[in-house]
C-alpha cells in the first residue's frame, strides 16, 4: 500500500524534473490523492511508484493529455483502450 506521503513525494519530485511541468501546490496534491483510484492506492508500493516515475521520465511519447498521477498508472497496470485498467 502506498501512503499519501510517498504518493506526494514522488509526484513532487517528478513534477520538478520533467520539462514543462511546475511543482504541484498542496491543493493540487490533495485533489490528486483524493481522486486517485483506491485500488491503486492499495496495490502500489513505494518501489512500484518509484519505478513508474522512472518509466515516465524515460518515455519518449507520454500521454500528456492525462494528469501526471494517472500517467504513472500506465506503467504498472495493463492498458486497455489507451488507459490503465486499475481493476
Amino acid at each position: 500500500m502506498i501512503t499519501e506521503q510517498e504518493f506526494a513525494d514522488v509526484l513532487q519530485a517528478l513534477s520538478r524534473t520533467l520539462p514543462r511541468f511546475k511543482p504541484w501546490d498542496s491543493t493540487a496534491m490533495a485533489l490528486a490523492w483524493m481522486t486517485f483510484p483506491e485500488k491503486a492506492k492499495q496495490d502500489l508500493t513505494r518501489e512500484v511508484w518509484l519505478y513508474a516515475a522512472g518509466q515516465r521520465r524515460l518515455d519518449p511519447d507520454p500521454q500528456e493529455d492525462v494528469p501526471l498521477d494517472l500517467q504513472l498508472l500506465n506503467y504498472v497496470f495493463r492498458n486497455e483502450n489507451g488507459r490503465a485498467n486499475v481493476e
